[in-house]
């Protein structure tokens, strides 16, 4: 017998391992990040790999963080966003 964890709760199997949020002053807006988090050689496990083409059909695009560097870009990415939006005010 294999004892595998379960994960609990109300998400679906495959995704994204974090919802990040960044608020936008002065709107009820945010911007949101879905993000997987896997070792520089981990893979996607089958239901991920689904779940993450499902979320694409809805205009998402989750992403894989390997690193800190790729993490950083994702914060970069997000800060630069806000910034035009606060510019187009």
């Amino acid at each position: 017998m294999v004892a595998r964890r379960q994960k609990h709760g109300h998400l679906p199997a495959g995704f994204p391992d974090l919802t990040v949020f960044r608020r936008l002053p002065g709107t009820p807006l945010c911007l949101a990040a879905l993000i997987e988090v896997k070792t520089e050689t981990g893979t996607l496990e089958p239901s991920q790999v689904e779940r993450h083409a499902e979320l694409v059909t809805y205009g998402l695009s989750p992403r894989i963080i390997r690193d800190a560097g790729a993490a950083a870009a994702l914060i970069a990415e997000g800060n630069r966003v806000a910034a035009l939006l606060r510019g187009q005010r």
